[in-house]
């Protein structure tokens, strides 16, 4: 086919037969135009073409016009799009991705006799075996510290740590309840006390989180972190972790107090963190439960709950227990991961369900079983091998199969009597109560052991050691039991 040139061919045939095609709108002229009739372009040094030609030759043209116009809209589209996905690929990018390791690797104190945290430790399953005999409900020795304590105690073996309503923290000796030390703070203390290996870790209600030496009481370092504290914090290879009332979790270097990370989650926090396994379990008040790399701080999974969550888990293996006030409790795979666009497709599936549309939808991520007690929980679970044991608002006490949420025994307490959080020490478990009693029951069958009356409703958690129970109240008391 011939092509336009700068030299017009001779035309020897009717001119009629030619045409002259304007290479800048493809618009078609009798083979004697000089200009374009659309575009007004010059024409005159066009070589004509036959009519047959012209129109192969407006076609192939129009094609390759197309092909160059959408090669130049897809490379703007993809660059648009890839600045789209590095703005959220930034935004959901782990906060700690790129952050060196911690300074030390200091961790919970470990060994016999130590109760680091109010529920035993950082994976918070609140129990301990030993060959200890069970203590029998005689108190040992007892000591009025303060008008009013909220928090409960934690214990080395050698020291029991409280914090107070009256703006102090203090150390007792565990074998008579002597004040060993007491340090004033800036705030009322709710949280309760942290022991690391040789520093404790305590969280001020007014945002101060510090650092203080385990033996004196003197302060390391603080840290302002700018909202209210109302849980204690957990240590994990040189790195704390905190939970705030609106909504952030921090990740701080446990020598220096140094901020690593931190996340908005949006979700407000009252329950404690708890972690295992550079695992981070956060229970949130807005129907949110978060599992986050302790390191990096990548959120892996976010599990809805209908209702908020204000105790803490109890992590064992690889599965974390939780109560709710939605009356459910539920076991959740912490290593699992939320899948893309998961929440969005299991909401739309839920609503053609309630529409008779679909099919029931599937669990979440992380599910391993949901067990509806029917009764409101705001305390931590404690666990012992296959035995799950949760205390309820009102006046019930049960006990699940960790395996699968099965009700193995359930007991109800003295009317209007609610309890704590249970403590389990071998086959015995321990709650106070509201009316001020310590109580003891078999594990494997909920039948009461023994009662023991207080002069006031003990805190949330009870502390274990060598045969020993550490009870606070609100007293302001702290009691030794044998």
């Amino acid at each position: 086919m011939a092509e336009p040139g700068t030299t017009k061919r001779p035309i020897k045939d009717n001119p009629d037969d030619w045409v002259i095609v304007c290479e800048a709108c493809l618009t078609s002229h009798s083979s004697e135009a000089s200009y374009c009739s659309y575009c007004w372009k010059d024409v005159s040094s066009i070589e004509p073409l036959t009519k047959p030609e012209s129109l192969i030759y407006v076609r192939n043209s129009k094609r390759k016009r197309s092909i160059r116009k959408w090669a130049k809209r897809g490379a703007l589209y993809f660059m648009m799009l890839s600045l789209v996905g590095l703005y959220f690929f930034d935004r959901s990018a782990p906060p700690g991705l790129l952050l060196d390791q911690p300074l030390s690797n200091i961790s919970l104190s470990q060994g016999t006799g130590v109760w680091s945290t109010p529920r035993g430790g950082n994976d918070g399953i609140g129990s301990f075996q030993d060959n200890q005999p069970p203590p029998e409900g005689q108190i040992r020795w007892e000591n009025k510290v303060a008008t009013q304590i909220l928090s409960s105690p934690s214990t080395d073996g050698k020291m029991v740590f409280i914090t107070t309503y009256d703006k102090e923290v203090l150390a007792l000796n565990s074998y008579d309840g002597s004040v060993i030390w007491r340090v004033k703070t800036t705030g009322p203390m709710d949280s309760s006390v942290t022991i690391g290996e040789e520093q404790i870790y305590v969280a001020y209600r007014n945002g101060i989180l510090s650092s203080l030496d385990k033996k004196t009481g003197s302060e390391n370092w603080s840290k302002d972190l700018d909202d209210h504290i109302f849980s204690w914090v957990v240590v994990e290879d040189g790195m704390i972790f905190a939970l705030t009332r609106e909504g952030i979790i921090s990740s701080l270097d446990a020598s220096t107090g140094a901020t690593r990370w931190t996340i908005d989650s949006n979700v407000q926090f009252l329950a404690p963190p708890t972690i295992k396994d550079g695992i981070l379990v956060a229970p949130g008040l807005k129907r949110r439960i978060f599992s986050i790399e302790a390191r990096t701080g990548q959120t892996n999974l976010t599990y809805l709950s209908r209702n908020a969550i204000v105790g803490s888990a109890a992590i064992s293996g690889n599965i974390a227990i939780l109560g709710g006030l939605d009356r459910h409790v539920r076991a959740i795979d912490i290593t699992k991961k939320t899948k893309p666009m998961e929440k969005t497709v299991l909401g739309v599936w839920s609503q053609f369900f309630l529409w008779n549309m679909a099919p029931f939808p599937p669990a979440q991520s992380g599910t391993v079983w949901t067990k509806n007690v029917g009764h409101e929980i705001s305390n931590a679970p404690a666990i012992s091998g296959n035995r799950v044991i949760v205390t309820t608002k009102d006046e019930v006490i049960m006990a699940l199969a960790l395996s699968n949420g099965d009700e193995i025994w359930k007991i109800s307490l003295d009317p209007g009597e609610v309890a704590s959080s249970p403590t389990i020490v071998n086959s015995t478990f321990f709650v106070t109560t509201n009316t001020g009693y310590l109580k003891a029951f078999e594990v494997d069958t909920g039948n009461l052991l023994w009662k023991l009356e207080m002069d006031s409703e003990g805190t949330n958690s009870i502390a274990y050691s060598k045969g020993e129970l550490y009870v606070s109240t609100r007293d302001g008391t702290i009691y030794g039991v044998k």
